[in-house]
């Protein structure tokens, strides 16, 4: 089976690390997406249209910034097929740069043991062209209405 990049990665925040400062993070070209862990859901809003969903939606090709915070106990943002997997603890606001570089639907999972019901923490990416991006944004957006 041959290896294959689905998306490139850049990441910011975490432990040690030091504050987050908007200016450096901040890329006029990328897509700010906050996603909120909890016992047992991964949460995504869009402050762009005002959308908050339980899927990821990005567009190919696009740098996202994924502003990551937890609610409760220490979760795992984990998508294989991307080779990302970044810790989400409580206290701790962390962000995820990547860039998906093929279109598609792959599989989000929570890579940490949070409680009980862990197993089923799990989410779908889906990645699309810009076009059906954003024609899914302007359905879902809550300006639009």
């Amino acid at each position: 089976m041959g290896k294959w990049i689905i998306c490139q990665r850049k990441f910011g925040g975490g432990i040690g690390s030091g504050p987050i400062e908007a200016s450096s993070t901040k890329n006029l070209s990328s897509l700010p997406i906050e996603l909120t862990a909890m016992q047992f859901a991964f949460i995504f809003h869009y402050p762009k249209g005002d959308i908050t969903t339980g899927e990821l939606h990005v567009p190919i090709g696009r740098e996202v910034s994924l502003k990551m915070e937890s609610k409760d106990v220490i979760h795992a943002f984990w998508v294989p097929q991307f080779r990302l997997k970044q810790d989400v603890i409580p206290g701790q606001p962390t962000i995820l740069n990547f860039t998906p570089t093929k279109a598609g639907n792959f599989p989000i999972v929570c890579a940490e043991l949070c409680g009980p019901y862990h197993g089923g923490m799990r989410s779908n990416v889906i990645v699309d062209k810009q076009e059906d991006f954003d024609d899914w944004l302007k359905e879902n957006s809550k300006e639009s209405i």
